[in-house]
């Protein structure tokens, strides 16, 4: 039985037991060292941050200290939000479902800034020196802080637990908003209402950035999959075997555009990373897919950056 199946296997069972989230964190501690970051991780959110960064200062006139930001999943470290911090940002708010950022991952968030700063200067050369001396001063003292939320808002950042289709928000509240690895686990409906919301509590002339990737996920885990492995099958299998743990809606760059089409949502820039179109040849496709160009479907990475 191929490595890609019993973890897609393992997780559907922790999706049914009455605390999926606490088993799969012991499951990715122990077996697959999912919760640990690492260079490579670390880098990859640096990026996208950067990324942001620049499409927000491209499409917007607003000064970095008068953004309001909100940032979709926040995940297990708060990597995005700390450097819109440290570029300027005054106001980063972090909306997730469920909250995974803990005092220790906050730690190794803030020790893994200052090693790859040293490695890495350049990627940090618009960075405000004040701020940066706020984390170190953070970092230096953090044993004598006991509340992870007081922590992060020496960075102005608010973590909020909620259905980001219902949230607190009255209309026009943020100038940013922005994700990195998450619309890809989010089903059609459900981003729908998600959209509609941003759309509604986004300024006038604010901007969203969203970086998608539409990569088969166990394809990170199962080296002999390819990352459209997942095309192969059927919705009724692929319900069988995909988990509320880590959902993936298999959609494609296509499926993405109608849907801020059809909430008339004006897509201003976007940009593809490379792919390997040839690699869709070794994939049965299944019958779902076969209304989509190669190019359509090999599409995997992309920055989708839109306006109100």
């Amino acid at each position: 039985m191929s490595k890609w199946f019993i973890k897609a296997l393992l997780q559907r069972s922790f999706s049914i037991s009455k605390n999926p989230e606490k088993i799969n964190r012991l499951f990715q501690r122990y077996l697959t060292g999912k919760d640990k970051l690492n260079e490579e991780k670390f880098g990859y959110k640096i990026l996208h941050a950067s990324d942001h960064i620049a499409y927000f200062k491209k499409h917007s006139n607003k000064s970095l200290a008068d953004v309001n930001c909100l940032e979709l999943g926040t995940g297990q470290f708060p990597i995005v939000p700390i450097f819109y911090f440290l570029n300027g940002m005054n106001q980063i708010t972090s909306i997730d479902v469920v909250s995974f950022i803990t005092k220790d991952r906050i730690e190794d968030t803030l020790n893994f800034f200052i090693e790859y700063r040293k490695k890495f200067p350049e990627k940090f050369s618009e960075i405000l020196e004040e701020r940066w001396n706020i984390l170190a001063d953070t970092l230096a003292n953090f044993a004598q802080q006991d509340d992870m939320h007081k922590i992060l808002k020496n960075f102005g950042i608010e973590i909020y637990i909620a259905d980001a289709r219902k949230t607190k928000y009255p209309e026009s509240t943020f100038d940013f908003i922005s994700s990195n690895n998450t619309f890809e686990h989010i089903y059609p409906q459900i981003l729908e209402g998600i959209l509609k919301e941003f759309q509604r509590i986004l300024k006038p002339e604010g901007i969203m950035s969203h970086f998608i990737d539409m990569t088969d996920h166990f394809a990170h885990f199962d080296n002999k999959i390819n990352v459209y492995n997942f095309l192969k099958f059927s919705d009724k299998f692929w319900h069988r075997i995909d988990n509320e743990i880590l959902p993936q809606s298999r959609l494609r760059f296509k499926d993405y555009l109608a849907i801020y089409q059809s909430l008339n949502i004006p897509i201003i820039d976007q940009k593809n990373w490379d792919y390997d179109v040839s690699l869709i040849d070794s994939i049965q496709l299944n019958k779902k897919y076969q209304n989509y160009t190669k190019e359509e479907l090999a599409i995997v990475h992309v920055y989708v950056v839109s306006s109100k």
